[in-house]
């Protein structure tokens, strides 16, 4: 993001990926995504088909690569923040 037109063509870009590509390729009930510019969060609900999506979506553009990182003991950080996971919801910190 080096130059003060990289965010806007990113969430441009991003907007485009979202709304033609990314409901082309999943037929899962019941996931969040969740994206600030180029950086996103996805409550997934089954591990197991997590693998499967992400294959798909990394193969749409090869420009592109996506990454996972699991929540550990109920937490994950995301942007500047850490979420964690309780019985009432999700609670944040700095």
């Amino acid at each position: 993001m080096g130059s003060p037109i990289s965010p806007v063509l990113a969430c441009i870009y991003m907007e485009h990926f979202e709304k033609d590509l990314i409901r082309r390729v999943t037929n899962v009930n019941g996931y969040v995504w969740r994206r600030y510019v180029d950086d996103v969060l996805i409550v997934w609900p089954k591990k197991e088909d997590l693998q499967e999506f992400l294959q798909k979506i990394n193969n749409i553009n090869n420009n592109i690569k996506f990454t996972v990182e699991n929540e550990k003991s109920n937490e994950i950080p995301f942007l500047d923040l850490l979420l964690h996971r309780t019985e009432q919801g999700v609670e944040t910190s700095i």
